[in-house]
């Protein structure tokens, strides 16, 4: 385990590495399906997380302040963000079998990034900041509730 302390700037940089990633592996997985719902579910994930990713991005730019982890939620966090759920489309390094996998994926992804925001929650100070990012919470809870229904209609 990495048992170097974790800054607010790393944190950062983490949510919009899995906010990129997750709008790639949507626009991808929006192009391989010929199920035009489907299609529409993932374009419009794909689109929520490129505004996440530009909020993070302002907030890296804006943010002076860099509160730093304490060891044991710094491995917490290295632990998470090392694992990022969502597949690179650019690296072609995933191979999905089909539309329940995706989802399956797309779950899984926003899960992890649930976690981190809750772990962000707990450490900033700063209620502007904090008020964002209940909203980016809030956003991703719903994505995982979309993405579940979507997989019971499919009949997983």
């Amino acid at each position: 385990m990495n048992k170097a302390r974790i800054s607010s700037k790393d944190i950062i940089r983490a949510a919009m590495r899995m906010e990129e990633l997750g709008r790639n592996f949507y626009l991808t997985m929006a192009d391989g399906t010929a199920d035009a719902e489907t299609k529409q579910m993932f374009t419009k994930l794909a689109e929520e997380e490129k505004e996440h990713y530009k909020f993070f991005k302002r907030m890296l730019e804006e943010d002076n302040s860099d509160f730093i982890f304490d060891v044991g939620q710094g491995d917490f966090i290295a632990a998470l963000t090392s694992r990022i759920a969502f597949p690179n489309a650019a690296e072609h390094s995933f191979a999905v079998k089909d539309t329940k996998q995706a989802l399956a994926i797309g779950i899984q992804a926003e899960k992890d990034s649930i976690l981190l925001y809750h772990e962000l929650l707990e450490e900033i100070q700063n209620p502007e900041l904090k008020k964002v990012i209940h909203e980016l919470l809030r956003a991703e809870k719903m994505h995982l509730v979309e993405l579940r229904e979507h997989l019971e209609e499919l009949g997983s």
